[in-house]
């Protein structure tokens, strides 16, 4: 439940207010800051603080306190009228969503991961929200990591500085660092998986610096889930967990809609539903789609797709979902099958290459593009005002144009494929399921067409892993193997692996075997050099006398905490003390994992040509 008081206090929220408030609680700080500036007194500081963070504050406090969804898509609602407080898990742990913000001083750097419409986006703004009431010495900043342009070259910290402070502002980029040195900001970044890939690898190795370069302030970071942040040993990795049904229960009655539905649906809820449906009554985004098409639910059974094409049915043919009316305004006469077909080749076309979001002239290129593929006959500018006020499925984000939950986009790219009938079936399905793992898509497009997926993806990765495999023997060349597989280990002083440079090889792997649940991620071991519970001096006793000294400095080298959060290359060159590790038998075991997964898709395809061949 949100608090009272929260709610009172930010009711007639102030800018200033709330920055006099971080700074006079961070009084210390501010000192400390001046007297590194000739001519700066504590009480200019603080000024130019003010001045230069108060607009974004503003801005941020606006985006933040009222949001638009799936319901209310014609005009914005308060978030904390919405808002139903989760849990997150820490390794065993299960904390509430307020214990985390009450405690952020003590975790210092976060991130919080979660599927598709499990609710981080809302969280985070419900944090910034919760830290302007009561900013506890920090000024909070909060960044959409998606509108940042990256195409510069420009360093993160830049970036955020730019985006946070006013053009009016006479803050400079030096301020800005000596404060961020100071350890006067709580740093929002929401949306890491939204980065464009192009950009993404680059910013994931500047943010990991981030708290070794500026270690008193506070970092939070949201994230689809996504392995290779398991590797940023300074950071707390908490996932977002599954709602009970006392909370999907709460997340239903906050929503205005058809009473007579919502009440079916909660009396359902509390009988069988939940149990029948856990899967997707969990996840906020699922539970608030089977509402919109409870009526029609029953045909659904378990297929995730299902759920999307009666949401967009919904979204086509409703006019006020709030009210249960099938009445909506349409500029073009295209019909809901065409308007189909056109928004999936819209959707594929602009996820092939990584847009999210869109300028509006980026957004008419599009359609205009997706519209001739599929030779349907109408105005760009009209189709636009079809998505964005008639079906409601893009909305305005500032100056830029989204999509209403970017699973809509993954949903109806993964459609493309799976209906595709051409000669770059394999190159299509090759974008939805190579993407980065945090994607969706790829789960949707398994399940509407698993046999093309197996066929044009899935054999021939595991074919050719295979094959690369072969050159290695893990008794002889394991170091070379585990160069093979990332370009980075994070070890710690007792041997155990904190952390891995997720690339080349290793994350194919990751990726099929998200899909397919083959094992093949066994190589992610703590233990990977040692055995649980051995000691550094058993390995080094292995180690053949004349490379003891040899293995020491490199052993040092590798666990130095100064450095172990640059890369840890391991290559062949280790390989006189690696194979008298763990790693012999990690490595033998994945590539004979490997082998069989490889076999066991053979055969499945094998299969399914034998029957193809017997169909007629």
């Amino acid at each position: 439940m949100v608090a009272k008081s929260l709610i009172d206090a930010l009711t007639n929220f102030d800018a200033s207010a709330v920055i006099t408030k971080a700074l006079v609680a961070s009084g210390p700080k501010v000192v400390a800051i001046a007297a590194t500036q000739a001519r700066k007194t504590p009480e200019r500081i603080s000024s130019a603080l003010g001045l230069g963070f108060s607009h974004h504050l503003q801005t941020t406090f606006d985006k933040c306190y009222k949001i638009k969804t799936l319901i209310y898509r014609d005009e914005p609602v308060e978030l904390l009228s919405q808002y139903v407080s989760i849990k997150l898990g820490l390794k065993k742990a299960k904390l509430t969503d307020n214990y985390i913000i009450e405690n952020l001083e003590e975790y210092k750097n976060v991130i919080v991961q979660g599927g598709g419409g499990s609710g981080k986006t809302m969280f985070m703004k419900y944090l910034a929200l919760c830290r302007f009431e009561n900013p506890r010495g920090r000024i909070p900043i909060f960044i959409e990591l998606r509108t940042l342009d990256y195409t510069k070259g420009k360093p993160i910290e830049q970036l955020i500085f730019e985006d946070s402070t006013s053009k009016k502002s006479k803050m400079t980029f030096d301020n800005f660092e000596k404060a961020l040195t100071g350890g006067l900001f709580l740093i929002v970044l929401d949306g890491l998986d939204e980065v464009d890939p192009e950009y993404r690898e680059s910013i994931h190795k500047q943010i990991i610096k981030i708290p070794a370069k500026y270690p008193d302030n506070i970092l939070i970071i949201s994230s689809r889930e996504d392995a290779s942040l398991s590797g940023w040993a300074r950071f707390y990795c908490f996932r977002v967990l599954p709602l009970d049904k006392r909370q999907v229960t709460s997340v239903i009655k906050k929503i205005n809609f058809d009473k007579t539905i919502k009440e079916k649906f909660l009396k359902d809820l509390a009988a069988h539903l939940y149990k029948k449906h856990e899967s997707f009554l969990t996840n906020p985004l699922l539970a608030t789609i089977m509402l919109l098409r409870y009526d029609q639910f029953a045909n659904a059974g378990d297929k995730i797709h299902i759920f999307y094409d009666q949401a967009f049915e919904t979204l086509f043919f409703k006019h006020d979902l709030s009210k249960g009316v099938y009445e909506r305004k349409r500029y073009t006469n295209i019909s809901v099958d065409d308007f189909k077909r056109f928004f999936s080749a819209f959707c594929f076309s602009s996820y092939a290459k990584n847009k999210y979001a869109f300028s509006r002239s980026e957004l008419i290129a599009f359609i205009e593009k997706s519209l001739k593929y599929c030779g349907i006959s109408a105005q760009p500018a009209a189709v636009l005002r079809d998505l964005f006020e008639s079906v409601c499925i893009i909305q305005e984000d500032g100056l830029l144009y989204t999509f209403v939950h970017r699973s809509f986009q993954e949903y109806f790219a993964a459609l493309f494929v799976a209906t595709y009938r051409g000669e770059k079936d394999a190159e299509y399905t090759n974008i939805i399921m190579s993407r980065n793992n945090t994607e969706s898509a790829g789960t949707l497009l398994r399940e509407m067409s698993p046999i093309l997926v197996d066929k044009l993806w899935a054999l021939p990765l595991l074919e050719d892993t295979a094959t690369q495999f072969e050159r290695f023997d893990p008794a002889v060349d394991p170091g070379g193997m585990l160069k093979f597989l990332s370009d980075r280990y994070y070890v710690g002083k007792d041997g155990a692996v904190q952390g891995f440079g997720i690339d080349g090889i290793g994350d194919r792997l990751l990726t099929i075997n998200r899909y397919y649940r083959f094992g093949l991620s066994s190589w992610l071991d703590t233990h990977l050099f040692m055995r649980p519970k051995e000691l550094i001096s058993s390995l080094r006793d292995r180690v053949p006398v004349g490379d003891r000294d040899r293995f020491r400095a490199r052993w040092s080298e590798l666990t130095d905490s100064k450095s172990q959060f640059e890369a840890g290359v391991i290559t062949s060159d280790d390989n006189y003390w690696v194979v008298h590790t763990n790693a012999v038998n990690v490595l033998g075991n994945l590539a004979d994992k490997v082998v069989v997964a490889r076999n066991l898709l053979r055969e499945q395809v094998a299969q399914f040509n034998s029957a193809d061949d017997g169909l007629l």
